[in-house]
């Protein structure tokens, strides 16, 4: 994806410095920054940049007649309260919000313009690696190594996002959902075919900012999610790893073994396949990859190739459920402790706890893999 030109202009020299030195700093692979204090140089700048897509952000100082002389502005004013530019055609954003806010309005501005964006260039080598964490029972802890693993390798310095795709969803437990944005929004934009999705994802996803994971809050009901089509959740894997922006993506998928879910599992790099040390997970294990085996061979995908059994909740004691295990030719790639602590909840936030034998064992299964 290639840079926008954004352009910065408000005679504030110490507002304008730092919105621009926070955007370069957390925005580095997103925006050209070009700033100006003075009317008279942003209209040259204006004047002998025709042809190329400029956003122009700024205060009502700078409001002049020859933004109109070009086509490929996109114009978004600065304003202070309720004080707009008399041009009630422009958008606006509010001046004094935080550096983060002020960009996801910009973001959210060009997708809701459905706007024509040539600077955008979708042709470029993706190195996203897709880890998928599936289980065919609930409750064998599915959720815990999904976000446990999203926040082992955000420490390792990989840029994740996590990605719920539950139909009843825990996210707030494990991230700061306060945003007035959600998951729903992604899902209505796709359903109306509108252009510049990548775009909208980046103004609606949320940051953590103890974890630096990123992530969609819950959609707003149930129904949203599962209202989505197979088409629809490919077009969105497709575009977050378009952006080019995260290392890792790792998906918290629902327990049903549907279209949507295998298409995922296709789509994925490695799958992280859940079960407990019980008779009914095992069964159920054992059905799931029959199941798979009968769907590769009629559809030509590979999944088992690429799927990691984890025994969670791993009891040494029961060698029972092992010998089960062996008796169906089913290999294990890990066995992850049972543990109570396996998270921290702090006042800024929830971690993982790297004194836990989870964490310690999780860690080894992620550096594995990433």
């Amino acid at each position: 994806m290639s840079k926008f030109n954004l352009v910065i202009a408000d005679s504030e020299e110490a507002y304008v410095d730092a919105l621009s030195n926070y955007i370069v700093c957390n925005y580095p692979e997103k925006f050209n920054i070009v700033t100006f204090t003075e009317k008279k140089l942003l209209i040259d700048y204006i004047d002998k940049s025709n042809g190329i897509r400029n956003i122009i952000l700024f205060s009502n100082e700078f409001y002049c007649e020859e933004f109109y002389s070009q086509e490929d502005l996109i114009l978004i004013n600065l304003v202070e309260n309720s004080k707009k530019n008399k041009d009630s055609n422009i958008n606006s954003i509010y001046k004094y919000q935080v550096g983060n806010k002020i960009v996801k309005n910009i973001f959210n501005i060009i997708a809701e313009g459905n706007l024509e964006l040539s600077n955008i260039n979708d042709s470029f080598e993706n190195k996203t690696k897709v880890i998928s964490v599936f289980s065919p029972n609930g409750g064998a802890g599915k959720t815990s190594i999904a976000v446990g693993s999203s926040m082992i390798a955000s420490d390792r310095g990989k840029k994740v996002f996590y990605l719920n795709l539950e139909t009843l969803q825990s996210t707030p437990l494990f991230f700061n959902c306060d945003s007035a944005t959600s998951f729903s929004e992604v899902i209505y934009y796709m359903k109306e075919k509108k252009k510049n999705l990548s775009i909208k994802i980046e103004a609606i996803a949320n940051r953590d900012s103890i974890n630096k994971i990123h992530f969609f809050a819950p959609p707003e009901s149930s129904i949203d999610l599962k209202s989505s089509s197979v088409e629809e959740i490919t077009l969105l894997l497709e575009k977050l790893k378009d952006l080019s922006q995260y290392d890792v993506i790792v998906i918290d998928m629902s327990s049903d073994l549907n279209d949507q879910n295998l298409s995922i599992l296709a789509e994925s790099n490695e799958i992280f396949l859940v079960v407990e040390q019980n008779k009914t997970s095992i069964e159920k294990l054992n059905s799931f990859i029959k199941d798979i085996e009968i769907i590769s061979s009629r559809r030509d995908v590979r999944i088992l190739e690429k799927t990691n059994v984890i025994l969670n909740k791993y009891d040494p004691k029961n060698k029972l459920i092992l010998d089960d295990l062996k008796s169906k030719n089913i290999s294990l790639s890990f066995s992850l402790p049972k543990s109570m602590d396996m998270f921290l909840k702090e006042e800024d936030g929830v971690r993982i706890n790297p004194n836990s034998l989870f964490a310690s064992k999780l860690w080894d299964l992620v550096d594995l893999i990433i």
